[in-house]
């Protein structure tokens, strides 16, 4: 399960990363919280290891149907408090950036998970390289039967190309990307705000 509040209001509060129950229908024991580190080099090339869910809330989390060990984990902004504070003086780092992870190893030990993030719009400016974006992920599903195949809804700017329905057709590849989801002729498409 997920902690904090992805609603986007200036009373929806962070959390603080992600907890697992295992044997729930047995002997319940609570594994957590889970905040992997992530190491990326910063927009300036600088190396950064950070908690991938500092300040964060999760939106959304996908559990491979198959194997349990892979998740995917959609993250959005929180504040702290009523009156809307950032966390952690709404700096990246020690901010962990918002976006799509995947999660692996995930039904080991919270300090074993390991963690990718998947590069959903390469709106600027870039808080890594290369520039994995820095937007809400509001939601998203697989294909039922596929969990290669994956849309997501990324909450953007007003900027084209920035937000808006991606998928991807690798998401359990090395390397997953994703890409814009084409409109439907005739109708109208729009970018997330």
């Amino acid at each position: 399960m997920g902690t904090g509040e992805a609603n986007g209001s200036a009373d929806s509060y962070a959390g603080v990363g992600m907890y697992r129950i295992d044997n729930a229908d047995t002997a319940a024991t609570l594994v957590g919280p889970i905040n992997p580190v992530r190491n990326y080099l910063n927009g300036s090339g600088n190396p950064v290891s950070n908690p991938v869910f500092n300040g964060r809330s999760i939106s959304s989390i996908l559990v491979h149907p198959t194997d349990p060990s892979i998740v995917l984990v959609g993250v959005a902004g929180g504040v702290i408090g009523i009156g809307g504070d950032s966390p952690f003086g709404n700096t990246v780092p020690p901010l962990g950036m918002r976006g799509l992870y995947r999660l692996t190893n995930a039904t080991g030990p919270a300090a074993g998970v390991a963690v990718q993030k998947f590069a959903v719009t390469l709106a600027s400016p870039g808080f890594d390289l290369p520039n994995t974006g820095n937007r809400n992920v509001d939601s998203m599903v697989y294909e039922p039967g596929n969990p290669n195949n994956l849309v997501v809804w990324i909450n953007g700017t007003t900027a084209a190309g920035d937000g808006g329905i991606y998928r991807s057709t690798n998401a359990q590849s090395a390397t997953p990307t994703t890409t814009p989801a084409p409109s439907r002729s005739g109708s109208s498409s729009a970018t997330g705000n």
